[in-house]
């Protein structure tokens, strides 16, 4: 009768299931260093992984030797993460058209001189990763540049470092 009654505990304890298991989040994804490239031209498309938000390609020379020489668009896709939330404006130096999209939501566009532009209004980052995407489009005649940069009340304009840049 002992024995029966010790095994009572353990036995509801396996029909209820263990409590922490229950409560058990998803694993976090997994993520490597640097943005996802995408470019595209004419009807061709080819994809990379870059270190930065970043290009440069002289006139008449194609984005990449999978695609035809000529005018492109490309899409940097992946995170930026901060330690901590901070209000952040972006802006870029270059020339072409140029749209940066925070968790969706726009957040500076320019077109031509891209180092002209203003920036644009302040975001608040989250703390930890927050989607990014920059989708860019060369222009008609010349080399197509692209550098983003970032700013902050706690550090002045500066190109986005790879250390804060991550893709699935």
């Amino acid at each position: 009768m002992n024995n029966t009654l010790r095994a009572v505990p353990f036995l509801l304890l396996l029909l209820t299931g263990v409590p922490e298991a229950q409560d058990a989040k998803p694993a976090p994804e997994k993520t490597v260093p640097g943005l996802e490239l995408s470019v595209k031209a004419a009807e061709a498309s080819d994809s990379r992984p870059t270190r930065l938000a970043a290009l440069y390609v002289p006139e008449g020379t194609a984005a990449s030797s999978f695609l035809p020489p000529g005018p492109f668009k490309a899409s940097f896709d992946g995170y930026i993460s901060v330690d901590l939330g901070t209000d952040c404006t972006f802006s870029a130096a270059g020339n072409g058209s140029v749209q940066v999209l925070i968790a969706g939501a726009p957040v500076f566009e320019a077109r031509g001189d891209l180092s002209a532009a203003p920036e644009g209004k302040p975001k608040r980052l989250r703390k930890g990763r927050n989607k990014i995407q920059v989708l860019y489009e060369s222009p008609a005649k010349g080399d197509a540049v692209l550098r983003l940069h970032w700013a902050s009340s706690d550090f002045q304009r500066e190109p986005i470092p790879p250390a804060v840049l991550s893709r699935p």
